[in-house]
């Protein structure tokens, strides 16, 4: 780079010698900056609480206090002599601000302080206010602290929420949070201007009883471990709330919790400039405009109906992980009369050109108007019908004088189709709640029209998959046809079940339904499966749930699986369990699964069932299948096992397998329930033939390779385009408490 510097130089050199250029810029000359003044002493404003903006209370003191400091080095005879310095200033009004002309530093008083009050400032107007120091004696121009300070003050009345009909007493609000599981109380301090309430919550103390007996004081609208309060804004014309992303002050093993409203959350997500640039007021407007039921609101009698988001660590490092969900919680002030007019609207399948619709509403409603729109009308849509309703603007408006708090009637609109209907609440004349609800609309001479039409069929496994374990004994093939389908749902049980409960019942007791896709499928060429993990010699049905919107079927097929239910080895041990269950079983027999390769159990291990695990006869390794025990405890649900190893990811922590010197097989293993693990720890089974009198001992080798497939591991799917299926492996789910870290539920549970 140095060369070619040089070249462009000599280049033009030559061009200032050739006269080319007329004139040269010469380069600005440097004058030093303006010096101190000689013994100036450094005097500037440190960072200090004075600076930012002050809401004060009409009953609060209105001072400011204001420090000063000055740069011992500025003056090195005598740093720190008495001085007196002129405080210079400028206010946003007149009149407001009483500043005092000076300072005074006493002889070695390296910091002083003075007093700013506004005795006149109005109410709800705020004010601002810049101090500094101008004489260049005292300020220095080279100062790393600032020589000036700028500050605000806002007065505002604090005010409570009062009990109904008194202007003395304080209303005491109940907050009952069904995520956090407890209960505490709070009164609600606020400041309004504009009709706007800034509100803080201020809790009492609340006693709290722990597992162990003892009780703790704690403090804060959340109470355990998270012992702060809550702010929130108050739009008194329309009773919304606005709840802005605050920490809760818990921190879950590094994790910091927040609360906030829905708009918060969002807000706070993706900042207030992204709504306000698509038309909204601000990110409140959105919510209400587009998920009205999801907006946090005061219902007018005392309650805080509050629509919470929990967030996980959004401000952390781990920003964009996000954990969060939102649930409704509720506030109740005492001393308030509480009224509900609430309504909600469900319409049924029509059955023989009527409609049911049933209406659900509060105690206190009177009477239910209600209309039916062609179509299906959208949040907005719906707005416009209940005012038109509410206005007396709407036609063919039906009521319903409420004698209960349920009702249902029929509907029969005037030919096939969808449809919207729109219901308001009344309390005697005066308009409350608000509901809507879609539904379709079959009338009787349609019926066999709008019919839902499905075929379900059950074949036996083909042979082609003995490969990845399935057969005739613990499996079956099935498929399902159907026409202009929009819901389908499977599920397969045994025949026996099906005959005990009938087929609507168990139809409707599957919870998720196929894929689009998977309907796409149906509606087009047929979807065909495997039903697996099947009893041997066993009545199964498929009870297939098909929906084309207007009507729904439910139709089955049976099929009974082959080969022989699983049989004793003739080898029998003594179960010896940790911590978890007490004692020994003597006696089990260990069991050879024919229905899958090296799969065997250990016979009515404790819980009524078979321990099922994998056995690798030439390393002696062993897996314990993730599965039920056969117990359910009576507070936290049905527990399971899984392999030590599979539930924490870690090898080093042990891996079960068996000791052919001992004849016994180690379990290394994690009991567990939905709520997080209660323990793991080391189970045995011993041979009875380990201490039998003729000495045998059994070899890996010597016992008998299961033949056939019984896998829970894998799920099939079917390729569109061809009748071949494909085996894929199903990664098994992390157990987690709600923030990611196991619970220890209770380390010794009995059965």
């Amino acid at each position: 780079m140095k060369k070619i510097n040089k070249y462009l130089f000599g280049a033009f050199a030559a061009l200032l010698s050739a006269g080319l250029f007329s004139c040269v810029e010469e380069a600005p000359e440097y004058v030093a900056g303006e010096p101190d003044q000689a013994g100036c002493y450094g005097i500037y404003f440190p960072t200090q609480e004075a600076s930012g903006d002050h809401t004060f209370d009409p009953t609060m003191d209105k001072v400011i206090t204001v420090t000063v400091s000055r740069d011992s080095l500025k003056a090195a005879a005598n740093p720190l002599p008495e001085i007196t310095v002129p405080i210079s200033y400028t206010a946003s009004a007149e009149g407001i601000f009483e500043v005092p002309e000076n300072v005074t530093f006493a002889d070695g008083q390296q910091e002083a302080t003075f007093n700013v009050t506004f005795p006149k400032a109005e109410t709800a107007v705020k004010y601002d206010l810049s101090l500094s120091i101008d004489d260049k004696k005292f300020a220095s121009l080279y100062n790393n602290a600032p020589t000036f300070l700028t500050t605000s003050v806002f007065c505002v009345e604090w005010k409570y929420f009062m009990k109904e009909n008194s202007d003395s007493e304080k209303a005491l609000f109940t907050f009952v949070q069904d995520w956090w599981g407890e209960t505490h109380q709070f009164y609600l301090k606020y400041y309004e201007v504009d009709g706007i309430r800034h509100c803080v919550t201020e809790s009492l103390p609340a006693e709290v009883e722990h597992e162990d007996g003892t009780v703790e004081t704690v403090y804060g609208i959340w109470g355990t471990g998270a012992e702060y309060e809550m702010e929130f804004v108050w739009y008194t014309k329309t009773n919304y709330i606005s709840i802005p992303y605050q920490s809760m002050g818990f921190n879950n093993n590094g994790d910091i919790i927040h609360a906030c409203s829905e708009d918060g959350f969002y807000e706070k997500y993706r900042g207030a400039d992204y709504y306000t640039s698509r038309g909204y007021a601000n990110t409140l407007d959105w919510l209400v405009k587009n998920y009205p039921e999801e907006v946090s609101f005061y219902d007018g009698h005392g309650g805080l109906n509050l629509f919470m988001y929990y967030v996980c660590d959004q401000d952390g490092d781990k920003k964009g992980r996000g954990y969060k969900f939102g649930i409704n919680e509720m506030a109740i002030a005492n001393g308030y009369v509480r009224v509900d007019y609430s309504i909600d609207v469900e319409a049924s399948e029509t059955v023989d050109g009527v409609a049911p619709v049933a209406f659900s509403v509060g105690p206190d409603v009177t009477s239910v108007k209600y209309v039916i729109a062609e179509g299906e009308l959208d949040a907005k849509e719906a707005g416009k019908l209940v005012t038109s309703i509410t206005e007396a603007k709407a036609e063919n408006v039906q009521t319903i004088v409420m004698e209960s708090t349920d009702t249902i009637v029929g509907v029969s609109p005037a030919a096939s189709g969808i449809y919207t209907l729109v219901a308001v609440s009344y309390a005697d004349k005066d308009a409350k709640e608000s509901a809507f609800t879609s539904f379709t609309y079959v009338a009787a001479e349609d019926k066999e029209e709008y019919a839902a039409v499905v075929t379900v069929a059950t074949e036996p496994t083909s042979a082609m998959y003995e490969h990845v374990g399935f057969n005739a004994i613990n499996s079956f093939g099935y498929f399902v046809y159907g026409k202009d389908l929009t819901e389908v749902k499977v599920g397969v049980f045994k025949t026996a079940d099906v005959q005990a409960k009938g087929a609507e019942a168990l139809a409707a007791s599957i919870k998720t339904a196929l894929s689009d896709s998977i309907v796409n499928i149906i509606n087009g060429t047929g979807y065909a499966t495997l039903a697996t993990g099947l009893d041997a010699l066993t009545s199964y049905s498929v009870v297939v749930y098909a929906s084309n919107g207007y009507n729904h079927t439910v139709a089955t097929a049976e099929y009974e699986t082959d080969g022989l239910p699983n049989e004793p080895t003739g080898l029998t041990g003594t179960f010896t369990y940790a911590q978890f269950w007490e004692g020994d079983d003597a006696g089990l027999a260990l069991l050879v699964n024919p229905n899958y390769a090296n799969t065997y159990a250990i016979n009515n291990w404790g819980g009524g069932i078979d321990m099922n695990f994998t056995w690798d006869k030439e390393t002696n390794a062993c897996h314990v299948n993730d599965q039920f025990t056969g117990y359910t405890h009576s507070t936290y649900g049905d527990v399971y096992v899984i392999e030590l190893a599979d539930y924490t990811g870690n090898t080093d922590e042990g891996v079960s397998y068996f000791d052919p010197e001992t004849q016994t097989f180690h379990f290394f293993v994690v009991y567990y329930v939905s709520a997080g693990y209660f323990g793991k720890g080391e189970e045995v089974f011993t041979l009875s033939d380990a201490a039998g009198a003729n000495g045998r001992r059994l070899a890996g080798s010597q016992l008998t390779k299961a033949q056939g497939g019984n896998n829970h591991d894998f799920v099939l799917e079917r390729n569109p385009q061809t009748v071949a299926f494909k085996a894929v492996a199903v990664e098994r789910p992390a157990r987690s408490s709600r923030f990611s870290a196991p619970v220890k539920v209770d380390s010794m549970l009995k059965f």
